[in-house]
């Protein structure tokens, strides 16, 4: 993990030293009133956008997995937090990919899978499927992705 230096009057460095008598890990004390000012006030008002963008991603990549990697379906492959939904009978039927993996149902699964479940016998799933990756604004036929 990087480091950085802070500068911090050498009379206060100097009394903790007295104090703990060179027993002291400055840095890691430091750190740890850091951390306890930040989990205390994570939920307060105020912060930049960007601290608000930052803690969505991480939830995202917390929930789907790391955003550089996904599954692979045959030629597509559709990163970690892409979208599939599938309509029939008038009902959307929805999956994800999550760590890698294709989940519908909170079942581990693949398209062909998903596609003849949802419609109770074999369906086409290149024909049947939607897909909208994490940078993809709008929704896109799974064909015409291969």
């Amino acid at each position: 993990m990087n480091k950085i230096a802070i500068p911090i009057k050498s009379d206060i460095i100097g009394e903790l030293f007295l104090r703990s008598g060179l027993k002291i890990d400055v840095s890691g004390l430091i750190e740890d009133i850091i951390m306890d000012y930040l989990e205390r006030t994570e939920g307060d008002d105020g912060w930049k956008e960007e601290y608000y963008e930052y803690i969505e991603k991480q939830r995202e990549h917390e929930d789907f997995g790391d955003p550089r990697e996904g599954y692979q379906w045959k030629q597509l492959y559709l990163p970690n937090g892409t979208k599939i939904y599938m309509t029939f009978n008038q009902k959307k039927h929805c999956a994800l990919i999550k760590h890698g993996e294709f989940h519908f149902n909170d079942k581990t699964d693949s398209p062909a899978q998903f596609a003849n479940s949802v419609a109770g016998h074999s369906r086409n799933a290149w024909r049947d499927l939607y897909v909208k990756r994490p940078k993809d604004t709008e929704w896109v036929l799974a064909d015409r992705l291969r």
